[in-house]
């Protein structure tokens, strides 16, 4: 037995664009191209929405997966809907199939379900085979997001802070707040294990307002204790498009009572660009309340100067990915370089990132770059030893052997 879920791509927008009596009709049409294509040897349901299934017992049919290749092909073709005054409308489709036996028929259309929702996530308008190991992720997806809630809840996590120092000086001027995860039976749970699953849940939002609040509280207090440093918090994608980051970040400044000077939201490139002109202007109501901005992992995506200059930026921070090829390669050297001069030339603070070793460090001197954080200076710290750290290294000039051999 073998059944496909077919789910039309981008069906909302032909509803918001020519309203439901259009979307309706493509519905039908789906409907009659499905039932004439198959005929008699398979069984087509509309499932709700713009959802439709296939069951075969693969009797007529042999290879579902072919089965599915013509679905997909037969359904790209423009329908012609009379609501539509005449102008063909393009659809694609994601099918997700399943096959084999099941304890029971809900079980085969959840795994169907799981390949589709694969389908999805690949791009669209393709079609998946359901995997048993697709079902184990989605288990083990859902115990982390409840494990995610429990976490928050009952304070599992907590802050470290990597120092961003002065390259010319060596002095400690900001830290970096990252979020560390403490979990009871695991211990700590790499970042890249979990964060992932606060964007994709939607619990960032949460979680990043509590970040934001415990980082403006801890700098204030560093503050009363005489280190005048800087704090950046990183922002997702997500916390930018719900419209919630201003007024998050005036409410964790009001709490704190913190110098909106001293906070710098980080965002990455990718994300800048994701809708250059709404970001500006979310960006711009960041710099009214008085926070800086920073670009983070600067040169790996793709903005553009012409829209780099419409962004209310302070901050470029050069990706660590540059910084290690500098001292490898005459073209990761110039790159670098390139950087550094673009930040000069439009009045912005450059920081490196992932500096390691002595000689990355001279050479950067050496380029003019401004700040740099990385574990030649100090790997993210708690917030007791990064401020036994700031008073370490208050007095701190810049060592002779960091320069750059001539």
């Amino acid at each position: 037995m073998a059944l496909l879920v077919i789910d039309l791509d981008g069906f909302r927008d032909v509803n918001d664009a020519f309203g439901h009596d259009v979307g309706d009709e493509l519905l039908q049409e789906v409907a009659n191209r499905l039932s004439r294509l198959l005929g008699a040897t398979c069984t087509v349901g509309h499932t709700g929405g713009d959802e439709f299934v296939v069951l075969t017992d693969r009797g007529p049919v042999d290879d579902p997966e072919q089965l599915a290749r013509t679905l997909l092909e037969a359904l790209t073709v423009p329908y012609r809907v009379k609501s539509a005054a005449g102008a063909p409308l393009s659809m694609t489709a994601s099918i997700g199939v399943a096959t084999g036996l099941r304890a029971s028929a809900s079980h085969l259309l959840r795994d169907a379900d799981i390949a589709l929702y694969e389908a999805k996530a690949a791009g669209k308008n393709r079609f998946v085979v359901f995997r048993p190991e697709m079902h184990t992720a989605v288990v083990d997806r859902f115990d982390l997001e409840n494990e995610l809630h429990t976490a928050l809840r009952h304070g599992q996590f907590f802050l470290v802070y990597q120092p961003i120092f002065d390259l010319q000086n060596m002095r400690t001027k900001a830290v970096e707040a990252l979020l560390r995860w403490r979990h009871p039976t695991r211990g700590i749970v790499p970042p890249m294990e979990f964060i992932p699953t606060l964007e994709s849940s939607g619990m960032i939002i949460e979680v990043g307002r509590w970040v934001l609040s415990e980082a403006c509280h801890q700098t204030r207090l560093w503050h009363d204790a005489g280190h005048l440093v800087s704090v950046s918090v990183n922002a997702s994608a997500l916390q930018f498009e719900t419209g919630d980051l201003v007024q998050d970040v005036k409410s964790a400044l009001d709490r704190s009572g913190m110098d909106p000077h001293s906070l710098v939201i980080e965002i990455t490139e990718s994300v800048l660009m994701r809708d250059p002109t709404a970001m500006a202007g979310r960006l711009r109501d960041l710099k009214q309340a008085g926070v800086r901005i920073a670009i983070d992992d600067f040169g790996t995506g793709y903005s553009s100067m012409a829209y780099l200059r419409q962004f209310p930026v302070d901050v470029l921070k050069i990706d660590r990915s540059f910084v290690s090829d500098m001292t490898d390669s005459s073209e990761g050297a110039a790159l670098v370089h390139t950087l550094v001069q673009l930040g000069k030339a439009l009045g912005l603070a450059t920081v490196a990132e992932g500096i390691e070793d002595e000689l990355q460090l001279g050479r950067l001197r050496m380029e003019g770059c401004d700040d740099g954080q990385g574990f030649y200076y100090a790997r993210p710290l708690e917030a007791q030893d990064a401020g036994a750290f700031m008073a370490e290294k208050a007095g701190a000039v810049a060592p002779k052997t960091a320069s750059a051999p001539r």
